[in-house]
């Protein structure tokens, strides 16, 4: 690197003659001739690297002639004024696009990238390179030295070999003037999948409209944006924000078109304590990510303590917006509504202001005008810092060791706190003072709003706040007041390790914002899962864990813990049984619409469904939530709460076979439950649907003989206990026997295979009994060995949607990688059958449908968007119109005192 470093320009550069030369080495004339290009499926790379403008008059004209005589090139001596550039370009066309080895099968092309090498100032030879590899299906890179110079061809060896994807369910939000409808605005967070540790993401913006009802764009008139063969964006797509057709390019267009210049960005950091609850003004000079702020010293961020230099160039370097947006891997964009650009009561749509709120894996959480596709700023916790160095070095990733880095990856939860039910929380119709002369609220102020506290009149601003995890990228969660965007708060953050949070793990869960009772006081808080263990990534069996097996409920202000449980004692319940990482989410319910949380329920990595019960208006936090009944005796003690434990049997645990049946068995949840309710024999019953599959091992290289399934499993008795202080010391709870497998299914039914033999007079009473007392109590499909559930399950009009992903085993017949395939499951939630029979045979098949984006399937989303009567039906791009029916319609209404 120092011979590089002292290098100096001299001689002439003859690039043309030089580039005609490299092509011979590639082009083949006849089976004699030897060429590199020896494989169908081998891609080639042609790499021009120049310290200077073209200069070789003495050659030129040569390589002029040359170039001319190859095959469907005549005149490119037009295509430049500058005599040692002409044909150049022509050439890098020609190479981009001919056939040069017509002797094996498929056109076999040649791509050329630049290296553009200390030519600050040069705008000749600059653009010379740029147009070279424009035409040559490459890219341009510049290097001013040997790090440089490494960065540029680390890239161009490694590559970005996968298209651009999305792995996450689209972000929509409710008309909040019309809550039983969408607002038709359309958010996808994409990106670009990549060898090296930096991926690019981007978000993107589309419109539901249209009759049938889908996903359009923002061309004038609006064209169909996805593309039905590969379920992701057409070339064609123009989205919105956008100033050209951006198709499926991840960098380009979208929310990345529309980053403020690097001296006008609001990024921000945090390098203090925890203000636990008093609230930190981000926008403040000890807080700007920039060289400016002395409080980020070259340590700060991983460096030597003398290392200044690099410090500048990494801070410089992030604010860039031609660094763009990192990938939002698993981040679904979530919204909310600011205020009205009008008067009215009912505003419409186009004059909402609405923000946007996703993480990305480059360690920030962004918060983004709506209207603009505008950063209004960006936050990157200081326990990420460090992996800038990283991020800008963007080097081969070690897939063998640690991995590439993950930052902000996590589901952003939104707080959004209209005290007067109006809408917005700037401004809007006056629903508290109606009857006084004004009927609208100033709208460039927060709304305030009276209310009584312990006798007390007490005036309160309303406000927003977002909390949102790490997933891979760490052990906290952070809340942030974005109230006002351009000046956003720092809250409070949680960090794994922290005093009472020892066990919370890798934060994966979305924080559940609801509200509990104790004693009179009703408060408002967070309800998340302990999280993950990534000791799990290589267990091929259940092991327990020391992480993430706990279940937390904090205070949504300041993030003080209220209540924990977990197997150590030191946490308010000890649940012996409490022994896997629960990553995914808690579903929380209520269900006697009174606003306050009832139940909970989650799984866990050792295939174990939980459900507690929460005891609103209990005075002792001891006593605030209890585990339901396993045993079946109508009484709870700390080694129940499990409602289903789906593993193996005690038989295939104690079997002679090398472990075999025990890893077949060994079924882990990395979802949270889907709740429902429905009515049978007279009574009502609480149904959980719920699917396995270890979403870390996709392809199966860790357990490859697990055979995962889909569940449906039911309680006749869906209410909580009625629980006060005379009666806590019985721990009575609804009976319940946990539910599992055994020899004769007598719990659950195996309704794997479905043909001619079994499909007809099924009902719901084979599956779920005719009493309370039947033992039967749902049922279970096995999948194709290797299909994993990767979303959560979704159940609406009595319909449980879920999405799999089955890797493929077959040897690929082209150059492309079989991705495998993915599923979009839809059956009846009493019966396993399938919605949707063409023959009037219902088989296994007729369950699912392939989608064609072939990746890891994002969750089913579905939508009910403004002037439409019917639904619409997503996993990730791929939309359907689900028809309601006449019988059924949508209604809201809202409560303003």
């Amino acid at each position: 690197m120092a011979l590089v470093n002292q290098m100096k320009p001299d001689g002439w550069t003859p690039l043309t003659p030089t580039y005609y030369d490299a092509t011979l080495h590639f082009k083949k004339d006849n089976s004699s001739d030897q060429s590199p290009i020896n494989n169908v499926c081998q891609s080639n790379y042609l790499v021009m690297l120049s310290d200077g403008e073209a200069k070789d008059a003495e050659d030129a004209p040569t390589a002029i002639s040359n170039i001319n005589s190859l095959p469907n090139i005549s005149n490119c001596g037009q295509d430049s004024d500058i005599k040692e550039e002409k044909c150049a370009r022509t050439l890098a066309t020609w190479l981009n696009t001919s056939d040069l080895n017509p002797y094996i099968s498929d056109q076999q092309n040649v791509i050329t990238h630049t290296i553009a090498f200390s030519l600050k100032g040069n705008d000749t030879a600059t653009n010379f390179l740029t147009d070279i590899a424009e035409n040559g299906g490459g890219q341009l890179y510049t290097a001013d030295n040997a790090a440089d110079l490494t960065s540029a061809f680390n890239n161009i060896i490694t590559g970005i070999i996968e298209d651009e994807s999305s792995f996450v369910s689209p972000g929509v939000t409710a008309n909040q003037f019309n809550n039983s409808r969408h607002l038709s605005q359309v958010y996808y967070s994409v990106f670009k999948p990549s060898k090296t540790d930096r991926w690019q993401g981007n978000l993107k913006r589309y419109q539901l409209i249209g009759d049938p009802l889908d996903i359009y764009d923002n061309s004038s008139p609006p064209a169909l944006a996805a593309d039905p063969d590969t379920g992701f964006f057409k070339e064609s797509a123009f989205s919105f924000w956008s100033g050209s057709v951006d198709g499926r390019k991840v960098n380009v267009g979208g929310a990345g078109d529309n980053i403020p210049e690097a001296e006008n960005r609001k990024l921000f950091t945090f390098l203090g304590n925890n203000p636990a609850g008093q609230a930190e003004n981000l926008d403040s000079s000890a807080h700007l990510l920039q060289t400016t702020n002395d409080n980020i010293k070259p340590e700060t961020l991983g460096l030597p303590p003398s290392d200044d230099t690099r410090r500048s160039e990494l801070l410089t370097w992030i604010r860039d917006p031609a660094t763009w947006y990192g990938d939002p891997l698993h981040s679904v964009p979530a919204l909310a509504t600011y205020g009205c650009n009008i008067d009215a009561k009912n505003c419409p749509e186009k004059d909402q202001r609405l923000g946007i709120f996703f993480g990305t894996n480059d360690g920030f959480i962004h918060g983004l005008d709506a209207s603009t596709g505008q950063e209004k700023f960006a936050f990157m916790p200081a326990e990420l810092l460090p992996n800038l160095d990283k991020l800008k070095t963007n080097a081969a990733t070690d897939r063998v060791n640690n991995g590439r880095p993950y930052g902000m990856d996590g589901l952003v939860t939104l707080w959004v706190n209209d005290l007067n039910n109006n809408g917005v929380i700037y401004g809007g119709y006056d629903t508290l003072d109606f009857d006084k002369t004004s009927e609208y609220l100033p709208s460039d102020k927060i709304n305030k709003v009276t209310v009584v506290e312990a006798g007390q009149a007490v005036t309160k601003e309303e406000f927003i706040y977002a909390y949102i995890g790490m997933r891979r990228g760490g052990r906290s969660y952070y809340a942030l007041d974005v109230t006002a965007p351009a000046s956003p708060q720092l809250r409070w953050f949680i960090s794994g390790g922290d005093s009472g949070f020892e066990k919370l793990g890798q934060t994966w869960a979305k924080p559940v914002k609801t509200r509990i009772k104790i004693g009179s006081t009703i408060r408002d808080v967070l309800i998340f899962s302990g999280g993950y263990d990534p000791a799990q990534d290589n267990a091929e069996s259940y092991q327990s864990d020391s992480m993430g097996n706990a279940v937390y409920i904090v205070d949504a202000h300041d993030g003080t813990l209220i209540w924990s449980a977990s197997n150590d004692r030191s946490a308010t319940l000890q649940l012996t049984s409490m022994n896997y990482s629960i990553p995914g989410g808690v579903r929380v319910i209520d269900l006697e619409g009174d606003g306050l949380a009832d139940q909970m329920f989650f799984a866990d990595t050792g295939g174990q469904v939980w459900r507690l019960y929460i005891n609103n208006g209990m005075t002792s936090v001891n006593d605030l939530v209890w585990p339901s009944d396993s045993n079946g005796d109508g009484k709870w003690t700390d080694d129940e709460g499990v409602f289903a434990e789906l593993g193996p049997t005690k038989l295939q645990n104690e079997a002679s076979d090398g472990g075999l049946a025990q890893r077949t068995h060994s079924r882990k949840f990395f979802v949270e439950p889907d709740v429902s309710l429905f009515r049978l024999n007279g009574s009502t019953h609480l149904a959980v649907a719920i699917g396995s599959g270890n979403r870390p091992d996709p392809l199966g290289r860790i357990n490859a003989v697990i055979l995962d399934r889909a569940y449906s499993m039911a309680s006749p008795f869906y209410a909580n206990p009625a629980v006060t202080a005379s009666n806590a010391s019985s721990r009575t709870v609804p009976v319940h026997n946990r539910l599992q497998h055994n020899s004769g299914n007598t719990q659950l039914v195996d309704i794997t295979q479905l043909d001619s033999s079994n499909n007809k007079d099924i009902e719901p009473e084979d599956f779920f009994g005719t009493s309370t007392s039947d033992p039967k109590k749902g049922w279970f499909i096995t999948l194709e060995p290797g299909e994993k559930v990767m979303t959560e399950s979704v159940t609406f009009e009595d319909v449980i949607y879920f999405n799999t992903y089955l890797p493929s085993n077959e040897a690929s017949l082209t150059c492309n990688p079989i991705a495998g395939k993915a599923r979009a499951y839809a059956v009846e939630l009493l019966t396993a059958m399938p919605v949707k029979d063409e023959d009037g045979e219902p088989e296994s098949a007729d369950r699912y449908t392939n989608l064609a984006n072939s990746g890891l399937p994002p969750a089913t989303s579905i939508l009910f968007p403004e002037g439409s009567k019917d639904a619409l039906i997503c996993v990730g791009a791929e939309c359907n119109p689900l028809e309601i029916g006449d019988d059924k319609q949508t209604t809201y209404w809202r409560q303003v005192r």
